[in-house]
């Protein structure tokens, strides 16, 4: 691909996504000359805890799993972001390392930028920054929002994981629940009130019901596609 040709490819990213949405076609341009165009493979890390932060990322094609590695070792996924969705904005704080891993969910391309070039254009376009943390407080107030929304879609993908992670071959279909609902939730990194929520979500769309402390998975069909972020 051409020099030309990924940067109108950039340029015409920029411009659909919540975080350029408020620049116009010059800024956009502006900002394209120092952003770069990378593909990635699934399971591919674009970078990880504790490395610099050189930049920050807006995704083309694909998805990205943005996640933190807790002190006992085990993962945690902050967020799963996808195509015209940006990443890593805190390393325009100053941060010196990234504080999380992000790694490609399946194969795609994301754009790059760079905090250091960026920093050099907005020195030779000042009006420019202005206009950018304008658009930045629009993208801050977009994602406050998505994740409000999130919230509990988050809650039934890792409910219904869960849930599916619970069964073997020999009784598929039902386990006994061994812990306190309170005990699952902390488990699952949820209030107690939106683990209820989601549960009885679930039997209201009849995924699953419960008979005493055993569940009972009325259709495993649609809580895998719920694990897998889509609808049931």
């Amino acid at each position: 691909m051409s020099h030309e040709l990924k940067k109108e490819v950039v340029t015409y990213t920029l411009g659909r996504s919540a975080f350029g949405r408020g620049l116009n076609p010059e800024d956009l341009s502006h900002i394209a000359e120092v952003c770069s165009l990378r593909s990635v493979n699934k399971n591919e890390y674009l970078f990880r805890q504790g490395e610099p932060a050189e930049g920050f990322y807006l995704i083309q094609s694909g998805s990205i799993k943005v996640h933190r590695i807790l002190q006992d070792g085990r993962e945690q996924v902050i967020n799963i972001f996808g195509p015209l969705e940006s990443f890593a904005e805190i390393v325009l704080s100053g941060v010196a390392n990234y504080p999380v891993s992000a790694a490609a969910v399946e194969n795609g391309q994301v754009i790059f930028i760079s905090r250091s070039k960026l920093g050099d254009l907005l020195k030779r376009v000042p009006d420019l920054s202005l206009r950018l943390i304008a658009s930045m407080s629009m993208h801050l107030k977009y994602l406050v929002e998505r994740l409000e929304q999130q919230k509990y879609q988050q809650a039934d993908r890792r409910l219904s994981a869960w849930i599916l992670q619970q069964l073997n071959p020999g009784s598929p279909d039902r386990f006994r629940l061994s812990m306190k609902k309170k005990v699952l939730a902390a488990q699952l990194d949820v209030t107690s009130e939106t683990l209820s929520r989601t549960l009885n979500l679930f039997k209201k769309n009849g995924w699953l019901e419960e008979q005493g402390n055993d569940w009972v998975i009325l259709n495993r069909f649609a809580l895998e596609k719920c694990q897998e972020g889509g609808e049931g």
